[in-house]
């Protein structure tokens, strides 16, 4: 009896102390600002901890729209927004101290025809629509998404997703964990992901061709009709597959492939440690 009133007692006082305990709750804070721009403006901007959604507009301005948050107790003061308008126009997220415990989600429109030349961020996702300008765009953990721009793009991340469809220009694209998804580009240079599948289509090769590496997934890629290529193709646990795709084949195997494609031409390799490599036409 002496037992059960002492874990009844204790057990009160447990519910005593959680129930006059103190909630901390996130505090937020916006910022939100509008900059005229003159033609040939080029853009930047560089986040610490958040997302960034930037979209494309048939306006003069660039809107920002931002929402820092703390969490575990930051303290929104300690991480400041700083814009230095211009020609070189740069959008930064400076932390004053370190690991302020804040985050900076950031929503901006910019004008078609800003030339838009690196987006980065630390930890958060990255959304890109109807943007200009050859690209680097960059995050340590977060998924990738552009869609509807048109520039050069190389996009990578630590851990994520991309996904890239309807750009005007040549993709590179690496993450270390996740699936690429490109489609409906000008062409593709290089796509690298080590725990993910691969699957793009290819129009166009420039430079020294295109090179896929997974270190842990299948790769599925679809040839336009036209395309002149020679191609490698290799895994060490799966097998390649053609899939209505005519390939003039020079050494065969369960698990490679060497050949040409067309007429012949810049090389295709393609290489996975464990998945199947499928070879499909574009129709």
């Amino acid at each position: 009896m002496f037992r059960v009133v002492i874990v009844i007692s204790l057990c009160f006082f447990a519910l005593a102390v959680l129930s006059i305990a103190p909630v901390v709750n996130a505090a937020t804070e916006s910022f939100d600002e509008a900059y005229e721009i003159s033609p040939g403006t080029r853009f930047e901007i560089l986040n610490r901890d958040g997302s960034i959604d930037i979209t494309g507009w048939d306006k003069s301005r660039i809107e920002i729209h931002a929402i820092k948050k703390t969490r575990w107790g930051g303290n929104l003061e300690n991480v400041e927004i700083n814009v230095s308008p211009g020609m070189e126009f740069r959008v930064e997220t400076v932390h004053v101290v370190r690991n302020p415990k804040v985050s900076v989600s950031y929503d901006i429109k910019v004008p078609f025809d800003l030339v838009v030349k690196r987006v980065r961020t630390s930890n958060g996702e990255i959304e890109l629509k109807g943007t200009h300008g050859d690209m680097e765009v960059e995050t340590s953990n977060g998924a990738i998404e552009i869609e509807g721009s048109e520039g050069d793009i190389d996009a990578s991340t630590s851990n994520g997703t991309i996904d890239i469809k309807d750009v005007k220009g040549y993709v590179s694209a690496c993450t270390s964990n996740g699936t690429i998804r490109v489609k409906r580009t000008t062409g593709v240079v290089e796509l690298e992901t080590s725990n993910g599948s691969i699957e793009t289509e290819v129009r166009g090769l420039k430079g020294n061709g295109l090179r896929l590496r997974t270190s842990n997934g299948a790769i599925e890629l679809k040839f336009d009709a036209e395309l002149n290529a020679d191609i490698e193709a290799k895994t060490s646990n799966g097998k390649i597959k053609l899939d209505d795709v005519e390939v003039l084949v020079k050494e065969i195997s369960k698990s490679s492939l060497r050949g040409k494609i067309g007429k012949g031409g810049k090389k295709i390799s393609c290489q996975t440690s464990n998945g199947t490599i499928v070879l499909r036409s574009l129709k």
